[in-house]
């Protein structure tokens, strides 16, 4: 699943009920990655899975509903009611204060829909949506808030981290962890020009990742050890 988002475009309608509103796309707009969704590319997916769509918080928690998901010239809008917990009410309450103030959609391309240019720039022409979020960062150039490189390059390395998981590939997991905590030291990764990759700014955020890169590089130690320990009982029994 790939994901994109948008800054500014999302604010709280009516905070007692839980609605917030705002565009989850952005149409015919070159983002940081150098791609552009254009107009109708969400046509189809709307008309064929509007009731599968769901609402999560950071692209990973339940947030809530869709009360309305539709398609202008402008992009995907949106209207959505947070499920009435606590938890929520105290995200609404970052999204209110413009802490949070960016969408971010989780998409797949789809074949033949889309194709990239001489300038290396991915025009998008379809998409098959699969929820929205509320997103803390985003990938337009007329961002709201200063995003980081270092970040951008976490996200995919994280992404990497769990498909080496389901996957069994450990060099993967190994290597993406490297790169993490190169970057997470203030320190380019192999093979990065010097300059190239800003760090993030030491914050939460940034201690939540380095935590979950020690728990995931411990996990991955764990794992060799389970690995080398099967052999090893394996090598008994043919021993005996």
């Amino acid at each position: 699943m790939r994901y994109k988002s948008f800054p500014g475009e999302v604010k709280v309608k009516d905070i007692d009920k839980g609605i917030f509103e705002g565009y989850a796309s952005v149409y015919e707009v070159e983002d940081s990655y150098g791609e552009v969704i254009h107009r109708g590319a969400a046509d189809k997916t709307l008309k064929e899975n509007r009731d599968r769509i769901k609402v999560l918080w950071l692209h990973t928690l339940p947030f809530g509903m869709p009360v309305k998901v539709s398609e202008d010239d402008h992009g995907i809008y949106t209207m959505s009611k947070a499920t009435p917990t606590q938890e929520n009410k105290d995200r609404l309450a970052y999204i209110k204060d413009r802490v949070v103030d960016a969408l971010s959609i989780g998409f797949d391309l789809v074949k033949d829909k889309f194709h990239q240019d001489n300038d290396g720039i991915l025009h998008i022409h379809e998409i098959k949506l699969w929820e929205y979020s509320p997103v803390i960062w985003g990938a337009n150039p007329l961002a709201m808030i200063e995003k980081s490189k270092g970040i951008i390059s976490i996200t995919k390395d994280l992404e990497i981290i769990g498909d080496g998981y389901l996957s069994g590939d450990q060099k993967s997991i190994e290597a993406a962890i490297d790169r993490i905590k190169a970057l997470t030291a203030g320190e380019p990764p192999a093979g990065t020009l010097p300059g190239s990759v800003e760090p993030p700014k030491e914050d939460k955020d940034l201690a939540a990742i380095k935590a979950l890169c020690q728990e995931v590089g411990s996990r991955t130690e764990a794992l060799k050890l389970e690995k080398e320990l099967k052999a090893f009982a394996e090598s008994l029994k043919v021993r005996s």
